[in-house]
């Protein structure tokens, strides 16, 4: 199953986005570049390298942008980009394939685990708090 329309209208958002901070990609472009590099040390120094949602620390964890305007690309709004593990990474996300949430979708779900961690029980087991 193909993007659907509201995932291509975002992802076209963050294209125009990093074209204007000077990227011509995301990745490998902008997710290479020092300026990436700068801002996903500071998330991991913030979040003491532990995932937001069920507390674990491994040794890849990832950065998850929780929307993609300019000041957020930039680094200027660390409060929506989260340190997450590929677990909770993934769950958030949904399918790195075809399926994979529009942000606005992924941003909902985040949220959604976040405000109701304490009783989700869905999480892989070796991810939960």
């Amino acid at each position: 199953m193909p993007l659907s329309h509201l995932a291509k209208m975002e992802y076209h958002y963050r294209s125009l986005n990093l074209l204007e901070i000077g990227f011509s990609s995301y990745d490998p472009g902008y997710m290479k570049s020092p300026l990436w590099k700068r801002i996903r040390r500071r998330v991991f120094k913030r979040d003491k390298g532990r995932c937001v949602l069920c507390g674990v620390k491994r040794p890849k964890m990832e950065p998850h942008h929780l929307s993609y305007s300019v000041a957020i690309l930039l680094g200027k709004r660390l409060s929506e980009i989260q340190l997450l593990c590929p677990d909770c990474h993934q769950r958030i996300e949904g399918d790195y394939g075809p399926n994979k949430r529009a942000p606005s979708e992924a941003r909902e779900e985040f949220f959604r685990i976040k405000k109701n961690r304490r009783r989700y029980t869905r999480l892989p087991r070796r991810c939960r708090v």
